[in-house]
């Protein structure tokens, strides 16, 4: 038995509840299921036995941009995520196996707006309940909860990582000191046998190589000296424009778009030199085949919300956006994009170190930098830095 809810859903009724009825406070208001399901910010959904929605609270238009009265009577609306959907159909049947049971699911559903949400679902069979006759299900959006989460889980994994990378680069440094040291005396040798002479002279080349290594943690670690001072991004990027063409090659189009009046930064040129150097080789890799590179700058104010969200630089900021048409990365390599030694390339064509330098620079300088991508669809690294006084 139903009775009509304001919303346009039915609403199961409540009127063979076993067990005596808690006491409730004459002087306090009642409170109807209409109101409560109303207002609650979780979704409330019941499917019945033959898996078609018998009632839909109002929270679904706000978590999935559905009105109940789209689903209501149906089944199969929402889209499930096709990773997700075999899944799902085990728990359904699980859950309508198992009368009194309740059990949780997290998957993806798509929301009217083609975007894949994150919905955490908790089920409870109350199939043996004449006023439900179906499961009841409460859900909620956590896709905001878990992009947080992976945030936090990528910055600590990341100090971690630095931390490790910090104490060995300084500990290889002080190797490599004593390495070049003896020999650059060993060179110093008069009448040296010129094949002894050759063999230092490789030595000290490996040895400078090595020390490039470890700068480029050091940057990453954020314990590099620096020397900042007050400068425009625009220029920067506009000077470097034409050693850009050269290094992208002719099969690429570069592109630049520099907003008016930008502000300046408070950083280490050579270290915002280097971010946008390797930004741009990273993109040229990524289009073997050609296509475009994008270089653009503007102003940008952050409020303390959305960098609170977004983990940026709160206030005026300076972005510098990289975009390019290439191979694009799939969720896994971006999330690792920044980590040491890690590469997609093949031997011997990388180090691994580019973005891991460009996160330190950036860092470094008090900024932020954040990396959009999907395979095939090309990427946009962004990087925020705060607005220089």
């Amino acid at each position: 038995m139903t009775m009509d809810n304001p919303r346009g859903a039915m609403l199961p009724t409540t009127g063979s509840e076993p067990g005596p009825r808690p006491r409730r406070d004459p002087a306090a208001p009642a409170v109807g299921a209409d109101l409560l399901l109303d207002h609650i910010s979780d979704m409330v959904t019941v499917i019945g036995p033959d898996r078609t929605v018998r009632y839909a609270s109002p929270a679904l238009e706000r978590i999935l941009g559905y009105h109940p009265r789209d689903l209501v009577g149906r089944r199969d609306v929402v889209e499930i995520h096709p990773d997700d959907r075999d899944r799902r159909a085990r728990y359904l049947g699980r859950a309508l196996a198992s009368p009194g049971s309740t059990a949780g699911i997290t998957m993806r559903a798509r929301h009217r707006d083609g975007t894949w949400r994150l919905i955490e679902t908790t089920g409870t069979n109350l199939t043996d309940r004449p006023d439900v006759a179906g499961l009841l299900f409460i859900s909620r959006d956590i896709t905001e909860r878990r992009r947080l989460e992976d945030q936090i889980h990528q910055v600590q994994k990341m100090d971690s990582v630095g931390s490790l990378a910090g104490g060995m680069a300084h500990d290889i440094n002080n190797v490599l000191t004593a390495i070049l040291g003896y020999g650059e005396l060993i060179l110093a040798r008069p009448g040296l046998d010129p094949a002894v002479r050759d063999d230092v002279l490789e030595i000290l080349t490996a040895g400078r190589r090595a020390r490039t290594l470890t700068s480029q943690l050091l940057a990453f670690t954020r314990r590099h000296p620096t020397e900042p001072r007050l400068f425009s991004v625009h220029t920067l990027v506009d000077d470097l424009s034409r050693m850009l063409r050269r290094l992208i090659g002719e099969h690429i189009d570069l592109r630049t778009v520099f907003e008016p009046g930008l502000w300046p930064i408070r950083a280490d040129p050579a270290q915002v030199e280097q971010v946008v150097l390797n930004l741009a080789l990273n993109a040229r890799d990524a289009m073997p085949d050609g296509g475009t590179l994008s270089i653009a700058t503007a102003n940008r104010t952050i409020d303390d919300r959305q960098a609170d969200r977004e983990g940026l630089p709160a206030g005026e900021s300076v972005v510098l956006t990289v975009v390019d048409t290439g191979v694009g990365m799939s969720d896994e390599i971006r999330m690792r994009a920044f980590e040491p030694f890690f590469t997609t390339k093949e031997p011997g064509k990388g180090t691994g170190l580019g973005l891991t330098t460009c996160y330190g620079n950036v860092r470094q300088a008090g900024g932020q930098i954040r990396i959009e991508s999907a395979p095939g669809q090309g990427t946009t690294v962004a990087v925020f830095w705060p607005r220089g006084s």
